[in-house]
């Protein structure tokens, strides 16, 4: 397999009340292509930060991220918002879909904004993979918390990105309801051949990733694979 996405030396340092807090110190780590890596670590580890720094959502103070060898870092805006609509998908926490739209529609949204061609077939594929062929036309007040996270998958899929960041994407929904939604998220990748890195603080779900990666105070501590 190919390499997909690399970090070299990444160090994030913020300024907060004249003080620098080193929020990742220099960690290095490659992701293969269509393999699923969780990033696990207690509460203010800096997992979150380090998936915001591969995801171009934040600079590093210092060190490179290469996504399909291209240095993030000497993209222009319009360069990287374009990277970001190819390549990037997204799944977090909170579930952003919107009240006035149906599931369908929510789910179709990025296509529509970005301007890419909708592949019906491919939508229609990604509703009866993830559960939710019944509900399309529902909106997301008549959903359970489960198949409103299932929908956001969806939608992260919609544009047929090569890889999907997702930060706690489990963290309001119960235990039976996150198995089932890491299951699903974790079959669509297989799927459709898409690498994922998911953020968790659950060794749990973290055990159905093909590698876990464990960040402590900024720092990688180890890995495991199978």
């Amino acid at each position: 397999m190919s390499i997909i996405l690399s970090a070299s030396n990444l160090t994030k340092i913020f300024r907060h009340e004249d003080q620098d807090i080193m929020a990742i110190n220099n960690v290095s780590l490659t992701f293969e292509e269509g393999t699923f890596t969780a990033i696990i670590g207690r509460s203010g580890s800096g997992k979150t930060t380090l998936l915001h720094l591969l995801s171009s959502l934040t600079s590093p103070s210092s060190g490179e991220v290469f996504l399909y060898g291209k240095k993030i870092a000497s993209l222009n805006d319009a360069e990287l918002s374009a990277l970001r609509r190819t390549h990037i998908g997204f799944v977090f926490q909170k579930y952003m879909l919107l009240n006035e739209f149906t599931i369908y529609e929510n789910i179709m949204l990025p296509c529509i904004i970005d301007k890419h061609t909708i592949d019906k077939a491919y939508i229609d594929d990604l509703l009866h993979t993830l559960g939710l062929w019944e509900q399309r036309n529902f909106y997301p007040k008549q959903l359970s918390g489960g198949q409103i996270q299932r929908a956001s998958i969806a939608r992260s899929l919609a544009t047929k990105p090569t890889i999907i960041f997702a930060d706690e994407p489990t963290g309001q929904l119960d235990r039976k309801s996150a198995l089932e939604v890491l299951d699903l998220l974790l079959l669509s990748g297989r799927k459709y051949n898409m690498t994922i890195v998911l953020v968790t603080h659950d060794l749990k779900l973290a055990q159905m990733a093909d590698r876990i990666v464990y960040i402590s105070n900024g720092q990688l501590r180890k890995e495991w694979d199978d």
